[in-house]
């Protein structure tokens, strides 16, 4: 944690398109602005930090899932009650794909730049870095519905070859759309949740610290493949790992194209809402 690292200036001002010492070319502006400014083993050293509790939370979750669902329907203030509590537990849980980001991307530099006497960081640079920042529209559209394009069509795929082999898989909006009758405020306080609040902080970890890191030490391929599939086993979903890491294939390709996180949460949060719309008919208030 004591590690000291020194900044070039032109990491340390990446937005404006210029450096003290070297000018920066206009061409590369964009380029410069999307490099992070952590390093590689800050990469790995806030993944494991991030993803080994979530995981080991993910197990139990998968565990003792069949164990909670109610057998009967609650009564709603009993059920209103829990989807209260759901919903904070759910953006305390996604919250934590916040801490490593923030730490590495926006205070660190900051504290370092400063420890070592050198031009600070601003904010905008921090956030930047993590892909906060304007798009061309048309790519970013084209690229949102080439994306859903590409997931409906892996998604037929994937069902229809389950079913010539007779293979029986349970997704989790499987298990949404069973304990939807018994107990709706609750579902409806997860679907919320994993439409609003999931694709933001996982488009912050997984597509804009962790990708990006990857992309430091390995090829852009590699890092777009590896980090979906780290996304895909972090759900803890083993019947829909297959289309998740498709997804994260999709999300980093969109990320890595655009220089820009605005079109994956897009992406993402369009995603969460046609699976959450599918879960919702099932819904049975009382």
């Amino acid at each position: 944690m004591g590690e000291r690292i020194e900044f070039s200036p032109d990491e340390l001002v990446p937005e404006f398109g210029a450096s003290p010492v070297q000018p920066i070319r206009p061409t590369d502006d964009n380029a410069r602005a999307d490099h992070p400014i952590w390093t590689f083993r800050e990469t790995i050293r806030g993944a494991l930090l991030t993803l080994v509790p979530w995981l080991a939370l993910a197990a139990l979750n998968l565990l003792s899932s069949s164990q909670t669902t109610p057998s009967k329907p609650l009564s709603p203030g009993v059920d209103i009650a829990n989807a209260i509590f759901i919903f904070i537990v759910q953006v305390l849980l996604e919250g934590t794909f916040l801490i490593a980001p923030l730490w590495y991307a926006v205070f660190r530099p900051r504290r370092i730049a400063k420890r070592q006497g050198l031009p600070t960081p601003t904010l905008r640079q921090g956030f930047g870095a993590l892909g906060f920042r304007a798009f061309r529209s048309w790519q970013g559209v084209a690229g949102v519905v080439l994306g859903l394009a590409g997931i409906y069509a892996v998604s037929v795929l994937y069902t229809l070859i389950a079913q010539a082999f007779n293979v029986q898989v349970q997704t989790n909006v499987d298990v949404l759309s069973k304990q939807a009758a018994v107990e709706p405020w609750t579902i409806l306080a997860t679907l919320v949740a994993a439409v609003i609040v999931a694709p933001f902080c996982e488009e912050t970890f997984f597509r804009s610290y962790f990708f990006q890191g990857l992309r430091l030490r390995l090829s852009v391929w590699v890092a777009i493949v590896l980090s979906a599939i780290i996304f895909g086993i972090a759900h803890g979903d083993p019947g829909s790992l297959v289309l998740l890491i498709v997804i994260g294939i999709f999300l980093a390709l969109l990320r890595w194209r655009t220089r820009s996180i605005w079109p994956g949460i897009c992406l993402h949060m369009l995603n969460n809402l046609l699976s959450a719309l599918f879960v919702f008919q099932m819904l049975q208030f009382h």
